[in-house]
């Protein structure tokens, strides 16, 4: 994660926008679980008055529109849609809604403390057991629909498997939250991201799962499936010794034999180089300058 915060990047995209376009989508779950709890389960038809509503495919907004909504699923949309008798409406005659926003790289279930770990999550990642990470899945989960986030791509960072807790919890109405894709523990080069001493050489786990064998690596994607990841996640270049083209295809391979797709951390060029090789599908964030050219960075 970038150090200092609890999420990745692209989330500041939700909080510009957002100041424009309120996205009613934690307006309805609450709605939503109120009359589920008074109801019973019985179907329950929930009616949104939106001053405008976007379609970003469409790339138009549509003035006074009805929204409405059935067992969590939108049913219609338009100027002209009756509200059904006994409907619960919700009035944002006044508001912009946009459909649900999607974070492709959060890390939910960790939360530096700036003053207690002086802006580093290894400190986290030692202070924090999981039981707390878990806690502050459910605390960002929330915070993270509220702001109109309705699926998240949690790649790691969550000590031992809370993500996958979190994840569940939503998917059986215990909690509010997004849809999440979570990659459970972040497979990687003896190391990690992190700088171990001798004397202390298990500090990085279970943060990172150490693979630098092909038996590690498909033992590496094999648990992970086991204990629920929805996603692989490789951390390719953090120390001086990197995944090749082929490690990385190699686990690329596995995690699809598992019905997993890839997402590829790289820092430097010659990471982000191989990453790219190896077609993993989403390269993160590399962060580094040409030794021949001293091109900039991009991230």
């Amino acid at each position: 994660p970038k150090p200092g915060t609890s999420m990745g990047m692209d989330a500041h995209l939700g909080r510009l926008g957002l100041g424009l376009v309120r996205n009613v989508v934690g307006a309805v779950a609450r709605e939503s679980q109120r009359h589920a709890r008074c109801n019973h389960g019985s179907a329950q038809v929930t009616a949104i008055r939106a001053g405008r509503v976007v379609d970003p495919d469409a790339g138009t907004a549509a003035e006074n529109q009805v929204i409405l909504i059935e067992q969590a699923k939108i049913t219609a949309i338009g100027g002209n849609v009756t509200i059904p008798a006994g409907a619960t409406v919700i009035d944002l005659s006044t508001s912009t809604i946009s459909p649900g926003l999607v974070d492709a790289h959060t890390h939910l279930c960790m939360a530096v403390k700036p003053g207690r770990d002086a802006g580093s999550y290894y400190y986290t990642t030692l202070r924090d057991p999981d039981a707390m990470r878990a806690v502050e899945g459910v605390i960002n989960a929330r915070s993270m629909l509220q702001a109109g986030f309705t699926s998240v791509r949690d790649i790691g960072n969550e000590g031992n498997f809370a993500c996958v807790q979190v994840r569940r919890a939503i998917q059986r109405g215990r909690i509010p939250g997004p849809t999440m894709l979570t990659a459970g523990r972040i497979i990687a080069p003896y190391g990690g991201q992190f700088q171990l001493q001798p004397d202390k050489p298990d500090l990085a786990e279970p943060e990172y799962y150490f693979a630098d064998t092909r038996d590690e690596m498909i033992k590496a994607v094999r648990e992970n499936a086991h204990y629920g990841a929805t996603v692989i996640k490789l951390v390719v270049d953090d120390q001086r010794y990197i995944y090749s083209v082929e490690d990385i295809e190699f686990i690329k391979a596995q995690a699809a034999g598992a019905g997993m797709k890839l997402a590829a951390h790289a820092w430097t060029e010659p990471g982000a180089h191989n990453a790219a090789a190896a077609s993993a599908l989403r390269a993160r964030r590399w962060a580094g300058r040409s030794p021949t050219t001293g091109a900039g960075t991009w991230r």
